[in-house]
C-alpha cells in the first residue's frame, strides 16, 4: 500500500480499489482476477479487494490466523485450483515461480530448467495447473530465449497453454 494508511485501513483500501476499477473501465479494460504486487498485501486489503474481485491469480501471503500479526505470515503456493481460500478468494495458482537469473534477498536463482523441472514434479498431482509468470523487462535477447525455453519444455511435458479465466468454468 502507499501512502499513509489509516488504522482502519478497509474504507481506505476500497476506495483506491474502485478507483483502479473505474481506470480500467475507462480504458475498456476489464479484470478478471486480483494478484497483489510482489505477492504481499495486508491482510485487511487481501479481504477488501476480494470484495471486488472474487479471484487471485497467483501466490497468496496467509498472516497470523488468530491475530493477524505481520510478524507471523506464510506465502503459500497451491499446485491446483482452489475454491475458497482463507480470504474468500477462488485462487488460480502460480505454482512454478518465474525466472529470476540474479540472487536477491531471500530467493534463490532460477533459470527455464528449474522451472520445467518443476512443472515435471507437478505432473503427479491431479487436476493441476503449472502457472508461472516472467518479467519481460530481463534484458533481451536473453529475456526472449529464457520464455521460448520455458514455453517448449512444457509443451515438451505434454502441458497446454490456455487462458487463465478458461479455467475458471472447466
Amino acid at each position: 500500500m502507499l501512502g499513509p494508511v489509516p488504522e482502519d485501513s478497509a474504507p481506505w483500501a476500497q476506495q483506491r480499489i474502485t478507483a483502479a476499477t473505474a481506470l480500467l473501465t475507462a480504458t475498456n479494460l476489464q479484470a478478471f482476477a486480483w494478484e497483489a504486487p510482489h505477492y504481499l498485501a495486508s491482510a485487511t486489503d487481501y479481504r477488501a479487494i476480494q470484495q471486488q474481485y472474487g479471484v487471485h491469480y497467483g501466490r497468496l501471503t496467509y498472516f497470523g490466523l488468530q491475530n493477524e500479526s505481520h510478524s507471523k505470515m506464510v506465502g503459500q503456493f497451491f499446485p491446483y485450483l482452489i475454491e475458497r481460500d482463507h480470504y474468500g478468494y477462488k485462487v488460480i495458482p502460480e505454482s512454478l515461480g518465474n525466472i529470476e537469473p540474479e540472487p536477491f534477498a531471500g530467493y534463490r536463482t532460477l533459470f527455464p530448467a528449474d522451472l520445467i523441472r518443476h512443472a515435471e514434479k507437478l505432473k503427479v498431482v491431479r487436476d493441476g495447473v503449472a502457472s508461472f509468470f516472467y518479467h519481460p523487462f530481463l534484458v533481451p535477447p536473453v529475456s526472449t530465449f529464457y520464455l521460448a525455453e520455458v514455453v517448449q519444455g512444457l509443451k515438451n511435458l505434454g502441458y497446454e497453454f490456455v487462458s487463465a479465466p478458461s479455467l475458471l468454468n472447466p
